[in-house]
């Protein structure tokens, strides 16, 4: 099917069709990856377990993170990047 002829079938009934995108697309698009989804779920509980204040931003730093990494570990959730860590 060349370009012309897809673009007409899509036009005619756009809700036959369903787009399937890689792991990367929502990077390139501007969301957030399920990396960047995991630090900023750890980030606000840690924030809310010890009353603290963490920007996103401030997860650009080692530190940060491997302050909050060591936390989360503390508190039984899994090392990072385990094998459970994405369904934990």
């Amino acid at each position: 099917m060349d370009q012309g002829e897809f673009t007409s079938r899509f036009c005619a009934r756009p809700q036959n069709f369903a787009w399937f995108l890689g792991a990367g697309a929502s990077a390139t698009a501007g969301l957030p990856t399920a990396t960047d989804i995991l630090w900023d779920l750890k980030r606000r509980y840690y924030c809310r377990e010890e009353n603290q204040e963490i920007s996103r931003q401030d997860l650009q730093n080692e530190a940060v993170r491997s302050k909050i990494q060591s936390f989360m570990e503390s508190r039984g959730f899994p090392a990072l990047w385990a094998d459970d860590e994405y369904v934990a």
